[in-house]
């Protein structure tokens, strides 16, 4: 399997099972984010229930009171009853219209209110009927149907109630205690009505309990007073809002202090068969308010268990950010590294294996190692071979540079010597211009090898950088060339230059591309004439510039200008022209040095040759610099 294949088969399981763990957390975040969602719509509908069960249990109030009024009945008493009604089932429609929008709809509830609605539709026409008879003409039996009628509106409702409130539990299960208070405190606003609805068939007909009624009585206080204890327990456990409290307080001051002390006097009047001293419709009107307290109490508990669910809600919204944003990092953090590792590992991997295969292809007798391993072995193999056979190539080279050096350039030194001596002591004159002519040749002959030799040194040698500083080696290579300029009658003039130009190199390589430059000009330039030389300074660097002022240069031989062997001026005869190995000198000394050459000319305009070398303060990080000299850093 090829590398990058096998790179991305694996890049794909590593992602896969980073996500899986990343979609796990995100998952599971979402799942209680969800929740807390649900919870809050369950809320919604728990407390619509309990304020649709608290209107039709509130509604028994003014349709009591109506029950225990004259014919026709005062308009106060039949307005609270009217707008009681219509309280209700506004309760009853908003109730119904939320289980319908509900996700999913709850549709086994929505029956249900619709039966308790039913009945209760039915309970009203019932208590109709029973005032619009006199008073005293309305039947004890009849009476108590139409309020039992209006009980069994609630216990109808109880079923959907419990399922509500089963589902806000599951959905919140740090709030059940709270849940499960409001559902005790609306039973006990509904319980301490059926003990006013109790009293208000023996208030409309003035007459005693009987004896169903006082059983009645008895469960029904029995019954708050027990859901009392329930609720009292349950904030005294887990409730720690401080209004809670104060809520039970308010319950025993108006319920218990005001409220069911009343009930208890005419319990006890009805008992002695006394009088009770107030109707029906006045009952109601001293004893409703007191009942308000337990409200007032679920309420506080309803809105509590929102501010709950809301920080529930927050939290988890904060964990769903957070976990994407870990999903989102995670993924980055795995992707991010294996494409940097693609990029400098994988991918120049892939490249030699894909050129030493290559290369494999092409070399006979070569086993194919098959796979990109085999290939990289092979190739190291290789490399080695290579790198041996380099150091027998350079073994040879440097006997050849010596062989030239010394067994070529020691013999042609000792002729030109031996020639010198014998022309200074011979008297012939062909003899002596015989020995003129094979002195210039083998001078010529030396000063080609020289020549050779510094480009072969400049191309290949290596050397320790060193700072040097050009306004010394201009210097040194000007008096190396008085001579000749004397010679020329050619004058050397130094422009106003630095009092030092240090750069990072060889010495004497730059030494040598200076004088190059100076011998070409003087050699090119016509007698009388002047060489300048200038070195200024630009960003980060030293130019060098010398120039002649001779007949220049054609404009279609500066491209080969710098090229070994081949001469500057192939259509002019020039004395002391050579095989062009000078300036390609100069190019690859300062190229190694890591400047630029360049050169401007102009046929009777004279050529001046410029070079740039970085300053040595520029190279602040010298290792690419001698690396590129040859030298270990």
């Amino acid at each position: 399997m090829r590398i990058n294949r096998l790179f991305w088969l694996l890049t794909v399981v590593i992602v896969a099972i980073t996500a899986s763990v990343a979609a796990r957390s995100l998952w599971l975040n979402w799942q209680t984010w969800t929740e807390t969602v649900r919870a809050s719509e369950q809320l919604e509908i728990f407390r619509l229930a309990l304020v649709s069960a608290e209107m039709a249990s509130r509604e028994r109030g003014p349709a009591n009171g109506l029950l225990g009024a004259d014919v026709p009945a005062p308009a106060a008493i039949r307005n609270n009853l009217d707008h009681a009604r219509q309280t209700t089932d506004k309760a009853f429609d908003a109730l119904l219209e939320r289980l319908k929008s509900a996700t999913p709809p709850r549709t086994n509830d929505v029956q249900t209110i619709q039966r308790a609605v039913a009945q209760l539709d039915a309970a009203r026409r019932d208590i109709d009927t029973v005032a619009a008879l006199p008073r005293d003409a309305r039947p004890s039996r009849a009476v108590s149907s139409a309020v039992g009628k209006m009980f069994e509106v609630i216990d109808l409702l109880q079923p959907a109630i419990s399922n509500i409130q089963f589902d806000l539990i599951q959905a919140a299960p740090s709030a059940a205690s709270q849940v499960i208070v409001a559902r005790l405190l609306t039973e006990i606003r509904e319980y301490t009505g059926r003990i006013g609805s109790d009293l208000t068939s023996a208030l409309t007909l003035d007459q005693p309990l009987s004896v169903r009624q006082e059983v009645a009585l008895e469960r029904d206080t029995g019954r708050v007073e027990e859901l009392v204890e329930l609720v009292r327990t349950r904030v005294s456990q887990s409730d720690k809002d401080p209004n809670i409290g104060l809520g039970m307080k308010e319950i025993d001051a108006k319920y218990f202090g005001v409220g069911l002390a009343l009930v208890n006097r005419l319990h006890e009047a009805s008992r002695n068969h006394a009088p009770y001293g107030m109707s029906a419709a006045e009952f109601a009107a001293r004893y409703v308010p007191t009942m308000e307290a337990a409200v007032h109490m679920r309420d506080m508990e309803l809105d509590a268990l929102a501010a709950h669910i809301g920080r529930m809600q927050d939290g988890a919204r904060v964990h769903l950010a957070l976990s994407a944003g870990y999903a989102l990092l995670l993924l980055v953090t795995v992707l991010v590294p294996l494409l940097a590792f693609k990029h400098k590992v994988i991918e120049p991997i892939a490249d030699l294996s894909r050129g030493f295969a290559a290369e494999a292809r092409g070399t006979q007798g070569l086993a194919k190692p098959g796979g990109v391993i085999g290939y990289l072995q092979q190739g190291f193999q290789r490399l080695q071979a290579a790198n041996d056979q380099n150091a027998l190539l350079e073994n040879q080279r440097e006997q050849a540079l010596g062989f030239i050096s010394h067994d070529l350039r020691s013999p042609l030194a000792s002729i030109i010597a031996l020639v010198e001596t014998r022309s200074r002591t011979s008297s012939s004159d062909d003899e002596l211009a015989t020995g003129q002519r094979i002195l210039r040749h083998a001078k010529r002959m030396l000063a080609q090898l020289d020549d050779y030799l510094a480009l072969v040194q400049a191309e290949s040698k290596s050397w320790i950088p060193d700072d040097v500083d050009l306004v010394s080696v201009i210097g040194e290579a000007v008096d190396d060339a008085w001579v000749q300029a004397r010679q020329k009658h050619v004058r050397i003039v130094a422009q106003a230059a630095p009092d030092s130009a240090y750069v990072c190199g060889n010495h004497w390589m730059l030494f040598r591309c200076v004088s190059n430059l100076v011998n070409n000009a003087i050699k090119f330039s016509p007698p009388q004439s002047e060489v300048e030389i200038k070195v200024s300074r630009e960003p980060g660097a030293w130019k060098v510039s010398v120039t002649d002022f001779g007949e220049g240069i054609p404009k279609a031989l500066l491209p080969k200008l710098f090229s070994p062997f081949p001469r500057a001026h192939d259509t002019q005869e020039r004395a002391g022209s050579g095989i062009g190995l000078g300036l390609a000198f100069v190019r690859t000394v300062v190229v190694r040095h890591g400047g630029s050459v360049s050169v401007s000319s102009a046929p009777s305009s004279g050529t001046t040759f410029f070079f740039t070398l970085p300053e040595a303060d520029a190279l602040e990080n010298r290792s690419g610099f001698m690396q590129m000299a040859g030298a270990q850093p």
